[in-house]
């Protein structure tokens, strides 16, 4: 069964957050950095459209009861 509670935006910046010091941590080398940080904004983005779709099938199938 598919979440009917997203991820709210809180709790999305504080991920954000956490993946921002993690790079700076682990990849000393800014252009490594950017590499990480624009691979993790990729993957970041594709959940939240896969989120935003199960959303949306999930009010489409159990609004209507």
């Amino acid at each position: 069964m598919f979440d009917s509670n997203p991820m709210d935006e809180r709790q999305m910046a504080d991920a954000v957050a956490d993946l921002l010091k993690a790079a700076r941590l682990t990849v000393p080398d800014e252009l490594n950095q950017i590499a990480v940080l624009k691979s993790a904004a990729s993957q970041i983005e594709h959940r939240l459209q896969a989120e935003a779709m199960r959303q949306a099938l999930y009010n489409a199938l159990y609004k209507g009861k």
